[in-house]
C-alpha cells in the first residue's frame, strides 16, 4: 500500500477499525533488554522499547527473540530516531501504563516507514518527550489496587536506609499540592538518584501504584534487570519539557501527603520500653490478626506512638539462632567474629571490645493456648526472665554453649545480625518486641488483676493452633493424624498440651549422647509418653528411596528426595541436594543401604512434606548413618517394612483447613481417564471410615502408573496436596516429581502390601460418603445449554463477575439463567468462523483437514455450510463480562444480521470487528455445573474460539442462551425490570463500559488512568450520549487492503440535554466508515443521535473528541426514554456497589433476596 494513501494520525486515535490506514509518525525514544529464563534451564531475550508521537504521547513495545543478537537484528528497524508505523494495534495492558503493543505477536503486521532526519516532520519530533500527565490528587481519588502509571514530581524528600537491597524513598509533589512516596529498589535506580536532590524534578515512566487498607497510595520501582519479577520501569532525572519546568517552580516544602510510610520492624532498632501501667490483654492468635504495621500520623487511641498489650500464661518455645553477642564499648553494635569489627567500623568508628561483656538480643517464638505469635524481639534482661534465671549474665551463661554462632552477615544492622539463624540466614523481620515478663506459675486469673481475653480474633488464612493447650487428658480429649495432634472438643490443633497426671510405676532411664556429653532420658510408660527420640533409630529405605528424576534433570543444580521408614512403621522423608548429578549419587550413597542405623536426625515438620522431614544437605546437618548387615536380626526383620499410610478420609474432611500435605490409602471405586491435553485420571478412593475422595492425577508417569489399577485395587499416595474449596469439598492432586513444573515432589504406590491394605481390599467397591465435589468442564468444552424464555431474575455485568464462581454439585438449580438488559457486544476473541464435520460436528483444523477426532477413527467428512461459535465480550454500564460462549444463531442476534448464514458472510467480508457495536441488546445468559471450571485440555469448541495467534480462549463462565434488540425499549417494573442492586468484588475496577452520560465534557475527566465519570466515581470506557451537530462533516479518504474508506468528523458536536438549559460545550466526534454506510454518520441536518463512542482528550488543547463506534437517529420519545434510564444509572451508581472479597457460586444469582428484581417471560419473533 503506498504511503500516501495511508491518514497521517496519532496513537490516540489508532482503534482497531483504522489501524491498517493510519500511518503514525513516531520517535524512538529508548529500549532496555532483558535475558530471561525458560522453563528447560535455558533462556530468552526480552525486549521493552518507548516511543513518542507527535502529540507527546507515549508508547510502549515488545519485542522478544531466541537471544541478544536475533533481538537486536528484529529491533533494529524499530530503533531508527523517527519513522512512521504502519499497522499498529496498540491496546491497554496491566502491567503497562497506557498504551502498549506487541511487536513480536505473530498477528502483528506492523511496519516501518523510515523518515529521514532532514525532513520537517522529523526535525520537529527531535525535541519531543513522553512527559508523564500525571495528577496526584487524580489518582488518590482514582486508584484501586495495583495499576501502572507514568509520573513526573518535584523531589521534596531523598532517604537512602540503610538496607540489604538498595532503596531509596522518594516523596515527590506536584502542581496539584498532593505528595506521594516512591519506594525505589534495586542497585541501577537508585544509583540514578545521585544526582537528584530536593528540588529535582523526577520523571518514572510505569510505576507500579499500590492501594493500601488505609487508603494509602504508594509507588514502587525498580529497574527490569534488577527486578526478579520482570516488571519494566524507567527512571529519569530532570527531564526537559514545560511540566518539569512548572515543577520546578514550586517549592520544597512539605505537602498534604497521600502515603502513609511503613514503619521499620524492631529488629531495625530503636526498641520500647514499658511503664508498666494498666493495659490491655490479648492473646498469641489476635497478635496474629493485628500484627500489621501501624499507621505513621494515626490519631486514633489504638495508633499512639507506642502499642502495648498483656498476654497471660505464654511460654517461650523457641530462640531463632544464637541470641550472645559481643557489643562494641563505643557504638555498642554487634563485633563481627570473623573480621573484629563492628557494624560501624566503616562510619569510622574505633571498635573497642576489650572487657566487652557478652549481651543478649534474640528472636523468639511465644505460645499460649491460642497459638503461636512468631518472630517476637525480646532483649536480655527479659529473656532472662523468660528463660527464669537471674539476669542478662546468667541468660548469656547460659545459651553461650548450647546454640552454634551464627555465620557473619554483612550489610545489616546489629540487632539483626544478633539474631541470625545457624543456617547463615537473617531472622524473619519482627513487629512484636517484649517489654517485661514475669513468672505466673500457679496464678489465678480475676477480672481487675490479671484478667482473660474475652475473644480470639485469628486471620481466616491461618491455622487453628492452639500451640500450649490444657487438657485432661492426652488420650481422650486428643486424636492423632498425619495432620497433627487435633483438640476433637474445640477443633483445634495442639502443639503442646499441659497436663496433672501422677505416676504409678518407676522410671526407666537410658544413657544417650550428645556432643560428647552424657545426657540422661528417663521414661514413664503409664503416664507420661515424651515425644522425643532418642539420637539413633532403624531406619529402612523404601523403593521409592531414589528419585530418577533428580539425574535428569537439565539444570544448574540437582535435588533428590528419599523416603525411609523405620521399625514402627513411621515414614520420614529426607532431601538432599548438589550442584550435578554425579556429586548428588556420591552424598547419597551413605543413605542408599538397605538397612542402617542414623544418628543426629533432625526431623521436623515441613509444610511442603506429610508427617517428618529432614534436610540432609542442611550445613548444620551432622547427620550420619551407621550401616546394618543385611545379615543382621534388626535387618531381616526390616525387610517386609513399609510406611502404610494411617490416612481417615473422616478425619480430613473436618480437619482439613488449606494446601495440607498428607499420606493417604484408599479402595478405588471409580477410574476415569478424561481426554484432555495434559495426562490426567480422576481416581474415587474409599477407606474404611466409608468416606469416598476424589484425586486429581496429573502427568504422564503416574497416569501410566495407573495402567495395572482397577476397581477394587487399592492405591497409596504419599505426599498428597490436599484441596479445600468453597463449598467445603475436599479433593487431593498428585504429580510426579519430574512432571510438576512447581517441583512439589509426590509418589504413587498400587497394590501395596500390609495389613491395612488387605483391610481396604475386603470393603466392597461400591460409592461411599463422597467428600469431595469434582469440577466439570466449561461450556466451551461442549453440551451447551437452551433456554425456555420463561421468567428469570436480572442481573447486571458486575454481578454476574463476582457471582461468577462454580456452582455447587448438589444445587437444587439444574441451570442458571439471568438476564441482563441494555448490553453491548465490545469484542470477538479470535475467529468465531469455523468448518464442522458432517459426522462428528466437532472443528476440522485447516492445515491438516482432519476434525477433533479423527484420532478415534472418525472418517472427517466436510460440512456443506461453515458455523459460528465464539467467544465475545459484552459490557453494559457496570462493567464488561469477558469470555462469554455465544453460538451462531444468538451471535446472529446480538449483530443484527438475519441469520447464522449471513453472520458467515459479513465475518469473511469485513473481519470480526464489523459485528461489534451494532446496537444495545437484552440477552438471557444461563451456567450449569457443566461451567465449573476450567479444563486442562482442549476440545473441538475450544479450538473453534482460539485467537489467531494460535492460544485458546480464555474459559467460559456463561453463554448467551437468547438475544433480541431493545433500543429505545423502556424500563417496567413487571416486564423489563431495572436492578435493584450492584455487586462488585473488591478487587475490581470500578468500570462502567458502556456508561449513559449527559455530555463527554461536563461529565468526564481524562487522565492517564482512564475516562473517570466524576459524579459516580466509576471508569468508563465507553459512553452514550444525545447530542446534535451544527456544522458540516469533514470526510477524508484513506485505503485499507485496496479498499476504500472514509473518516467523517464534526467539529462543532453539542449535548442535546444540556443544550435545552443553555450550557453549550462543544466536542467532536470521529467515525471510521466503509464508503456504503458514510451516511449513517452525517449529522448536517442538526437532528438529534444517539452516539457511542471512547473519549479522547488532547492535554494540550483540551479538546475532546468522540471516537464514535456506533450512532442512531432518536425520537423526541426516544430522547425521554434515554434520559430516564440515565437518571436510574446514575441513581444506582450514587448508592456504590455492595463489595464482596471472593467470587461466590453463580447459584446465588438465583436465590431469592428482597433487592432482586424479575423480567417477564420473552416472546421472540
Amino acid at each position: 500500500m503506498a504511503q500516501n494513501n495511508l491518514i497521517d494520525g496519532t496513537l490516540a486515535r489508532l482503534t482497531k477499525q483504522n489501524h491498517a490506514s493510519m500511518k503514525v509518525l513516531l520517535r524512538y525514544v529508548y529500549c532496555e533488554i532483558k535475558q530471561m529464563p525458560n522453563a528447560r534451564g535455558g533462556s530468552w531475550c526480552k525486549m521493552i522499547m518507548r516511543f513518542v508521537d507527535k502529540d507527546g504521547k507515549g508508547l510502549y513495545a515488545e519485542l522478544r527473540a531466541s537471544d541478544a543478537n536475533a533481538l537486536k537484528k528484529v529491533a533494529d528497524p524499530w530503533s531508527k530516531d523517527v519513522f512512521y508505523a504502519t499497522h499498529l494495534e496498540p491496546v491497554s495492558n496491566k502491567f503497562f501504563a497506557g498504551l502498549y503493543v506487541d511487536l513480536s505477536d505473530r498477528a502483528s503486521r506492523a511496519t516501518v516507514i523510515p523518515v529521514a532526519s532532514s525532513h520537517p516532520s522529523a526535525m520537529e519530533m527531535k525535541t519531543l518527550f513522553p512527559v508523564a500527565r500525571s495528577d496526584f490528587s487524580v489518582l488518590a481519588t482514582q486508584c484501586q489496587h495495583r495499576e501502572r502509571v507514568d509520573v513526573i514530581g518535584l523531589v521534596t524528600e531523598l532517604e537512602m536506609p540503610s538496607t540489604i537491597k538498595p532503596k531509596a524513598n522518594l516523596w515527590l509533589k506536584d502542581a496539584s499540592g498532593k505528595e506521594m512516596l516512591v519506594n525505589i529498589w534495586g542497585a541501577r535506580f537508585v544509583k540514578s538518584l545521585a544526582d537528584a536532590h530536593e528540588g529535582s524534578v523526577v520523571r518514572i515512566d510505569n510505576l507500579s501504584l499500590l492501594k493500601k487498607e488505609n487508603n494509602s497510595i504508594e509507588g514502587t520501582v525498580e529497574h527490569f534487570v534488577d527486578n526478579d519479577k520482570h516488571g519494566f520501569s524507567m527512571l529519569h532525572v530532570d527531564p526537559k519539557g514545560d511540566r518539569a519546568q512548572e515543577l520546578r517552580d514550586l517549592g520544597t516544602s512539605q505537602a498534604d501527603r497521600i502515603s502513609v510510610p511503613w514503619c521499620p520492624s524492631l529488629s531495625g532498632g530503636g526498641r520500647l520500653i514499658s511503664d508498666l501501667e494498666p493495659c490491655y490483654v490479648a492473646c498469641a492468635a489476635t497478635m496474629n490478626a493485628f500484627g500489621s504495621a501501624k499507621e505513621q500520623g494515626a490519631t486514633q487511641d489504638c495508633f499512639r506512638e507506642k502499642v502495648e498489650v498483656a498476654l497471660h500464661n505464654v511460654w517461650l518455645v523457641d530462640v531463632l539462632g544464637n541470641p550472645v553477642y559481643a557489643p562494641c564499648k563505643v557504638c555498642t553494635t554487634k563485633i563481627d567474629p570473623v573480621t573484629g569489627k563492628c557494624k560501624r567500623a566503616m562510619d569510622g568508628c574505633q571498635t573497642e571490645s576489650a572487657d566487652a561483656q557478652p549481651r543478649g538480643l534474640a528472636t523468639v517464638h511465644l505460645a499460649n493456648w491460642t497459638g503461636q505469635l512468631s518472630n517476637v524481639l525480646v532483649g536480655g534482661t527479659e529473656l532472662a526472665a523468660l528463660a527464669r534465671v537471674r539476669d542478662e549474665e546468667g541468660a548469656v551463661r547460659r545459651t553461650a554453649g548450647h546454640v552454634a554462632p551464627p555465620r557473619p552477615t554483612p550489610g545489616v544492622s546489629a540487632q539483626q545480625a544478633s539474631h541470625a539463624s545457624v543456617a547463615g540466614g537473617l531472622a524473619p523481620p519482627t513487629q512484636f518486641q517484649v517489654l517485661a515478663a514475669r513468672a505466673c506459675f500457679g496464678e489465678e486469673y480475676d477480672e481487675d488483676r490479671r484478667s482473660m481475653v474475652k475473644k480470639i480474633t485469628r486471620l481466616a488464612t491461618e491455622k487453628r493452633d492452639g500451640a500450649v493447650l490444657p487438657v485432661h487428658c492426652p488420650i481422650a480429649d486428643l486424636m492423632c493424624s498425619d495432620m497433627g495432634t487435633f483438640f476433637t472438643i474445640e477443633g483445634v490443633f495442639a502443639n503442646y498440651v499441659t497436663v496433672v497426671a501422677v505416676a504409678e510405676d518407676e522410671p526407666t532411664v537410658e544413657e544417650v549422647y550428645k556432643d560428647e556429653e552424657k545426657h540422661l532420658v528417663r521414661k514413664h510408660e503409664e503416664a507420661l509418653q515424651s515425644n522425643k527420640r532418642s539420637g539413633s533409630s532403624l531406619v529402612q529405605e523404601t523403593p521409592s528411596k531414589v528419585k530418577c528424576s533428580a539425574w535428569d534433570m537439565n539444570c544448574s543444580w540437582c535435588k533428590m528426595i528419599m523416603r525411609f521408614v523405620d521399625k514402627d512403621g513411621k515414614g520420614l522423608y529426607a532431601e538432599l541436594r548438589a550442584s550435578d548429578a554425579s556429586t548428588l549419587k556420591k552424598v547419597a550413597d551413605p543413605w542408599n543401604k538397605d538397612v542402617f542405623y542414623a544418628t543426629h536426625l533432625k526431623p521436623v515438620s515441613n509444610k511442603f512434606f506429610a508427617g517428618l522431614y529432614v534436610d540432609l544437605s542442611d550445613r548444620a546437618s551432622r547427620a550420619k548413618v551407621i550401616p546394618v548387615a543385611s545379615s543382621h536380626p534388626s535387618a531381616m526383620e526390616m525387610k517386609s517394612l513399609f510406611p502404610v499410610a494411617r490416612s481417615d478420609f473422616s478425619v480430613l474432611a473436618t480437619q482439613c483447613q488449606g494446601r495440607e500435605r498428607v499420606d493417604v490409602i484408599g479402595l478405588v471405586t471409580e477410574l476415569e481417564m478424561p481426554n484432555t491435553s495434559k495426562p490426567k485420571a480422576n481416581l474415587w478412593l474409599k477407606d474404611t471410615s466409608g468416606k469416598e475422595m476424589l484425586v486429581n492425577i496429573w502427568g504422564d508417569r503416574f497416569v501410566k502408573s495407573l495402567a495395572n489399577a482397577h476397581k477394587g485395587s487399592v492405591v497409596q499416595i504419599d505426599n498428597l496436596s490436599l484441596l479445600k474449596k468453597e463449598n467445603d469439598s475436599i479433593e487431593g492432586a498428585a504429580e510426579h516429581f519430574i512432571d510438576n513444573d512447581k517441583h512439589g515432589f509426590s509418589m504413587l504406590h498400587v497394590d501395596p502390601k500390609g495389613d491395612r491394605a488387605q483391610e481396604l481390599r475386603d470393603l466392597e467397591p461400591t460409592q461411599g460418603d463422597r467428600i469431595s465435589v469434582p469440577w466439570c468442564p466449561s461450556l466451551s468444552g461442549g453440551g451447551r445449554l437452551t433456554t425456555d424464555l420463561g421468567p428469570c431474575y436480572v442481573a447486571c455485568a458486575a454481578t454476574m463477575n463476582a457471582f461468577g464462581s462454580a456452582m455447587e454439585q448438589g444445587s437444587t438449580q439444574e441451570k442458571v439463567e439471568v438476564a441482563l438488559h441494555n448490553v453491548w457486544l465490545v469484542d470477538i476473541v479470535g475467529d468465531p468462523v469455523y468448518t464442522p464435520c458432517k459426522v462428528c460436528s466437532t472443528k476440522i483444523d485447516p492445515t491438516s483437514g482432519k476434525c477433533k477426532r479423527a484420532t478415534d477413527g472418525c472418517q472427517t467428512e466436510p460440512a456443506d455450510a461453515q458455523r459460528v461459535l465464539a467467544t465475545v465480550h459484552l459490557a453494559d454500564w457496570t462493567g464488561q463480562l469477558s469470555n462469554v460462549l455465544v453460538g451462531g444463531p444468538e451471535l446472529a442476534a446480538l449483530a443484527r444480521v438475519r441469520d447464522e448464514e449471513k453472520l458467515v458472510e459479513l465475518i469473511q467480508l469485513k473481519g470480526s470487528e464489523a459485528v461489534c457495536f451494532r446496537g444495545p441488546c437484552d440477552a438471557r445468559l444461563g451456567t450449569s455445573h457443566r461451567l465449573l471450571g476450567q479444563p486442562r485440555g482442549g476440545s473441538a469448541q475450544q479450538a473453534s474460539q482460539a485467537s489467531v495467534t494460535g492460544g485458546l480462549a480464555a474459559p467460559t463462565q456463561f453463554q448467551v442462551l437468547a438475544a433480541r434488540a431493545c433500543f429505545g425499549e423502556e424500563y417496567d417494573e413487571d416486564r423489563r425490570s431495572m436492578v435493584k442492586k450492584i455487586t462488585r468484588l473488591a478487587t475490581e475496577k470500578r468500570d462502567g463500559a458502556v456508561l449513559p452520560v449527559q455530555c463527554p465534557i461536563a461529565d468526564l475527566m481524562c487522565s492517564d488512568m482512564g475516562t473517570f465519570f466524576t459524579i459516580e466515581g466509576v471508569f468508563a470506557n465507553y459512553v452514550t450520549v444525545v447530542a446534535f451537530a451544527e456544522d458540516e462533516p469533514t470526510v477524508e479518504e484513506v485505503f485499507k487492503d485496496e479498499e476504500k474508506h472514509l473518516l467523517t468528523k464534526h467539529k462543532e458536536v453539542y449535548s442535546h440535554t444540556l443544550e435545552r438549559v443553555g450550557d453549550r460545550k462543544a466536542f467532536g466526534i470521529e467515525a471510521f466508515c466503509q464508503f456504503t454506510n458514510c451516511f449513517l454518520f452525517n449529522m448536517a441536518d442538526g437532528l438529534p443521535r444517539l452516539i457511542l463512542g471512547r473519549v479522547i482528550k488532547n492535554a494540550a488543547t483540551q479538546e475532546v473528541v468522540l471516537q464514535v463506534e456506533w450512532m442512531s437517529k432518536v425520537t423526541p420519545e426516544q430522547i425521554t426514554t434515554f434520559s430516564k434510564e440515565r437518571e436510574m444509572v446514575w441513581n444506582l451508581l450514587k448508592g456504590g456497589p455492595a463489595l464482596q472479597s471472593n467470587k461466590r457460586p453463580a447459584s446465588s444469582l438465583v436465590q431469592e433476596t428482597p433487592s432482586k428484581v424479575k423480567c417477564s417471560a420473552w416472546e421472540m419473533n
